[in-house]
């Protein structure tokens, strides 16, 4: 089985480091599709990857993310079952997300991300 533990651990760190041109260049694939609930369209191609990972990094400063489940597809291609958290003052701001990753120069990298709101029952 394929350990993308360390890829999670480094997306966490680099979403609360602030830093979206690393988080970018680091943890997602240059042809990265985001899409979610409330999404008005699918966001593709660099600029519009930069855009939700800054929102996202302004609105989650302390986010958590950990893998709930993990497929491995191939040798270079992995599902994930990822948990956000975040604390707020009105309460913890949480969603879930499929990711696909795909491993790129020996590194792994999101590819494609679908978020919904909520977090997955025990």
């Amino acid at each position: 089985m394929i350990n993308i533990e360390n890829a999670v651990n480094r997306l966490q760190s680099l979403f609360r480091a602030g830093d979206v041109d690393r988080l970018q260049a680091e943890c997602f694939s240059p042809n990265a599709m985001i899409c979610g609930e409330s999404a008005p369209a699918i966001a593709n191609g660099e600029a519009a990857i930069r855009d939700v990972l800054d929102y996202v990094i302004k609105q989650t400063p302390n986010l958590t993310i950990s893998a709930t489940e993990v497929q491995e597809l191939s040798d270079s291609v992995v599902t994930t079952w990822l948990q956000w958290s975040c604390p707020s003052e009105e309460g913890p701001i949480e969603f879930r997300s499929l990711t696909v990753w795909q491993k790129i120069n020996d590194q792994w990298k999101v590819t494609s991300d679908m978020y919904g709101i909520g977090r997955f029952e025990a």
